[in-house]
């Protein structure tokens, strides 16, 4: 089973602004976790030079929440070699709702950090 790290009272991931984030990537229509992971994955995929990976993980929860972790690695920056975006989703009477967001990065070699961080690339 993946384990998906907290978002929420954790300081791995770098906050990110639910409704900002939904603007940045035109989420606008997608109101379903898998709706919502497979806009973002798809949005990275008209970018493909340099791709090594990609991969969603959504996870739903008993206590009517989600778990969206989407990570795409080998992008085309001369610093950052993967990002990875965990989301907290919730589900209320309005309907899913994001709750938190989160940013990650891997640095290329010698451009700053090798494992996932919140910390930037140089």
């Amino acid at each position: 089973m993946l384990l998906l790290p907290a978002c929420r009272d954790s300081t791995e991931y770098m906050p990110i602004n639910p409704q900002a984030f939904r603007e940045q990537y035109n989420l606008s229509g997608a109101s379903e976790p898998a709706q919502i992971g497979i806009q973002l994955l798809q949005r990275y995929r008209q970018e493909p030079e340099g791709r090594q990976g990609e991969s969603l993980h959504i996870r739903y929860l008993p206590d009517q929440k989600a778990e969206i972790l989407l990570t795409i690695e080998g992008l085309a920056d001369d610093s950052v070699q993967g990002k990875r975006y965990r989301l907290e989703m919730g589900w209320t009477e309005a309907g899913w709702q994001m709750e938190t967001v989160g940013s990650q990065q891997r640095c290329w070699p010698g451009r700053g950090h090798p494992n996932w961080s919140n910390q930037p690339c140089v």
